[in-house]
């Protein structure tokens, strides 16, 4: 069934009814062309599901039958917490979209020493890339948006690591593997990845990191791409850690 997110309120539901308005409403009856009867789920970002009949549609908005309440199952139980240093082009758009399919809890975009795009130009982008985090979202069945921060500077960011049980850090000439680190933590409630840019981080920056906490791993013995780590290393957590 298709999935909106939206902030469901005592202003919203009267009973079993919940109205739906705005783009979402605009969604269900111009471009999706639901009708009465057809089923919808109505995610409040809490985890909560709304499983729904449509009720009625109308030129300014849709009203759902609730049918079932339940929690989201899709949810990881162990938070990821993503430091992805800003890559070029629409790869960044790449990241956010893959991570959220595998459960990433949220992203903070990274400005590094080797990263090329200015400062100034990702404040225009931050919308977007919430945006990308909300459909893919729906896509992927997760109960939750994962919220996609304001860039930061790495050396910003030790506050924000602090809060996480186990920080890693991918390296291409670090020898210790990520089986290794799994073995010493059995079962953090909070991970953080830190994925440099092209390029990766320089030795200052990984001492840096490592001053802070962070362990720096290696992925294997290829080296990937910024795109392509964020994504390899969830998708070892989710095998480690949930399947």
């Amino acid at each position: 069934m298709h999935r909106f997110f939206m902030e469901i309120s005592p202003e919203t539901v009267s009973g079993d009814l919940i109205e739906i308005d705005g783009e979402d409403h605009q969604h269900i009856s111009k471009s999706l062309r639901m009708k009465p009867g057809e089923g919808l789920v109505l995610c409040s970002g809490d985890e909560t599901e709304y499983v729904c009949d449509i009720y009625e549609i109308s030129k300014k908005h849709t009203v759902a039958r609730v049918e079932k309440i339940q929690k989201n199952q899709s949810e990881m139980q162990i938070k990821t917490i993503l430091y992805q240093g800003v890559p070029k082009g629409q790869k960044m758009e790449t990241v956010i979209q893959k991570c959220v399919e595998l459960g990433v809890d949220q992203i903070v975009p990274v400005i590094t020493r080797r990263t090329v795009v200015k400062p100034a130009d990702l404040d225009k982008k931050t919308a977007r890339w919430n945006k990308i985090s909300q459909e893919a979202a729906k896509q992927s069945g997760r109960g939750k948006i994962p919220l996609i921060t304001e860039p930061v500077e790495l050396k910003g960011i030790e506050e924000l690591l602090k809060k996480n049980a186990l920080n890693i850090v991918a390296y291409e000439n670090e020898t210790i593997g990520i089986k290794e680190i799994f073995s010493r933590f059995s079962h953090p409630e909070r991970i953080g990845i830190v994925i440099g840019p092209e390029g990766g981080f320089d030795n200052c920056e990984i001492k840096m990191l490592e001053s802070l906490g962070v362990i720096a791993v290696s992925l294997g013995k290829r080296i990937l791409r910024t795109e392509t780590a964020g994504m390899a290393l969830l998708s070892m957590i989710v095998y480690q850690y949930e399947l």
